[in-house]
């Protein structure tokens, strides 16, 4: 039985949680944002790494990435709660889901797996940063900071300032308020469970429920008469904005090549560029071999050390520009590499999105639609959620967000296509053995783009955006022979329900694509496609 002294604790929450990539899995490389912030968090020897989800469609998908990635020796336990309305209660209510319930204000532990002899510590980090702190200098009670004099700090009224006597005792933090230059980092610990959920019921008995932070916590024990310290981290990285984590990946390492192998370079915003089925997930079956990445190589005569599968379910289009672009810079990708540019299906143009049929369709009226646009009857409406949960509480995610914006559908799927095609060509220029694998009838997509193009008075300039113009031939370029075609189906969903038998471990039951079969007839196809017309 384990001893049980100290806990990290990472919440993960932010405005994107029920987002199938939210932005703690912004990806680096083989890695992500959250990986990165816990790179070497394994020198502090935590008893146990405590991740805390929020409840939402994609749950299963997030915490599969979360243990896929994680490559170190991470003990992580990964529980979830209902969304919460602060950072605090968030830390608070993932501590109750580790104690006894019957006996929810002592908050007896209702493991049998760690012995418990006192209550342990708890550190509290940040998932979109980066910290180095000797090993020594980590403590109970607290909060570990940086100076604003150290320069180029971003988002300077978003941070919490904390002033100290000449000792570093903390005499004050307050939140937002830039009372010194000395600002958390995000990191904090505390002497034991019971002094932080006592400190956030207090709190919350006054009335206050909204916006509770750490640093309310930590001043609320100060007032109790608890001492607690601050300490210099010896290195800060803050991801706290889009411009900063785009600045940390600029710097990231160029992939080391194993020799002189050539890759496979995986881009996909679906199943098809990187999957975790749950046969991955039973202890008697491999985790990678089964992948149809891996099955490719090996036909192809790559290693499997040389299959990068660069994104995962429920990344945009743009983000797979971005990442290739990324690539490219930092000659992650060879000539003679082979690249495989999967844009997943044409109506998942965006992450996080259901779709529906239109409600003027003229068969299957209110059925869900998840895998293809009817031919000749448009676009269907987007829906955030799960699509098996009542329609009352689903949310239309462009309505949602500006309720007087009307988006114009064709112009987004137009973004999907001439992304994609522009990906396709640019990198199709320089790599030659680059292929694009529609996962649907490319002859359906080349039926709606024409009637967009026929449609659209300003559509010439919406190419002017992707340096095309009106006579640039996309028919010419979808009938390039490097672009993969499913021959025999309108589609490669009617491929996998006809040809791809359930393995019996799947309880999906309708998804042959996360069977053992499926990722065969995907490789054995794709091989038949692609060997031939390698340079």
């Amino acid at each position: 039985m384990d001893n049980l002294s100290k806990i990290l604790i990472v919440p993960l929450g932010g405005n994107d949680y029920n987002s199938p990539t939210p932005r703690f899995l912004n990806p680096c490389g083989d890695s992500s944002m959250l990986h990165q912030s816990l790179d070497d968090i394994e020198k502090f020897n935590f008893d146990m790494i405590l991740i805390i989800l929020f409840n939402n469609p994609h749950l299963e998908q997030q915490i599969n990435r979360i243990n896929y990635l994680n490559e170190k020796p991470h003990d992580f336990k990964i529980v979830s709660i209902e969304p919460t309305n602060s950072p605090a209660e968030t830390v608070y209510m993932g501590l109750k889901t580790l104690f006894n319930p019957a006996l929810p204000h002592k908050f007896s532990w209702k493991t049998n797996h760690y012995k418990i002899t006192k209550q342990p510590e708890i550190y509290i980090k940040d998932f979109d940063e980066k910290v180095d702190i000797n090993p020594k200098n980590l403590h109970p009670n607290t909060v570990y900071n940086w100076s604003l004099n150290k320069g180029n700090i971003t988002d300077v009224e978003k941070k919490s300032y904390i002033r100290t006597n000449p000792n570093n005792t903390i005499l004050n933090i307050v939140e937002k308020d830039v009372i010194s230059s000395q600002f958390s980092v995000g990191f904090y610990s505390f002497k034991k469970i019971t002094d932080f959920t006592t400190a956030f019921e207090h709190i919350r008995e006054k009335g206050i429920t909204n916006n509770i932070y750490i640093s309310h916590i930590i001043y609320q024990l100060i007032l109790s008469g608890q001492q607690f310290q601050t300490i210099e981290v010896d290195d800060y990285i803050d991801w706290g904005n889009d411009i900063l984590w785009m600045n940390y990946l600029k710097t990231f390492l160029p992939l080391k090549r194993v020799g002189d192998s050539s890759y496979l370079h995986i881009y996909g915003c679906s199943h098809s560029g990187y999957t975790v089925p749950p046969w991955a997930q039973e202890k008697h079956e491999p985790k990678v071999n089964q992948f149809w990445g891996n099955h490719l190589a090996n036909s192809l005569n790559i290693s499997s050390d040389c299959v990068r599968i660069n994104s995962f379910p429920g990344c945009s289009i743009n983000q797979i520009k971005q990442k290739i672009t990324f690539d490219i810079i930092h000659d992650n990708i060879q000539k003679e590499d082979v690249i495989i540019i999967s844009p997943s299906y044409s109506e998942r143009f965006g992450s996080n999105i259901f779709q529906y049929k239109k409600k003027d369709s003229p068969s299957n009226l209110d059925s869900v639609c998840h895998w293809n646009f009817e031919r000749m009857h448009g676009f269907v409406n987007i829906i955030e959620g799960d699509a098996n949960q009542d329609s009352q509480k689903q949310i239309n995610r462009f309505s949602e967000l500006n309720p007087t914006l009307e988006v114009d559908l064709n112009i987004i799927f137009s973004e999907w296509f001439y992304t994609t095609i522009g990906m396709f060509i640019m990198l199709r220029k320089i790599y030659p053995n680059t292929f694009l694998w529609f996962l649907e009838d490319v002859d359906f997509i080349n039926l709606h783009i024409s009637k967009i193009m026929n449609n659209y008075v300003g559509f010439n300039s919406f190419l002017g955006e992707y340096k095309l113009d009106g006579a640039w031939d996309y028919k010419k370029v979808l009938k390039d022979e490097n672009i993969i075609k499913c021959k025999t189906h309108d589609s490669w969903d009617t491929f996998i329900r006809e040809n791809c038998w359930e393995h019996p471990s799947d309880d999906r039951k309708n998804d042959g694509h996360l069977g053992i079969e499926g990722h065969s007839k995907f490789s054995s196809y794709l091989y038949e496609q692609i060997n031939p017309k390698i340079k």
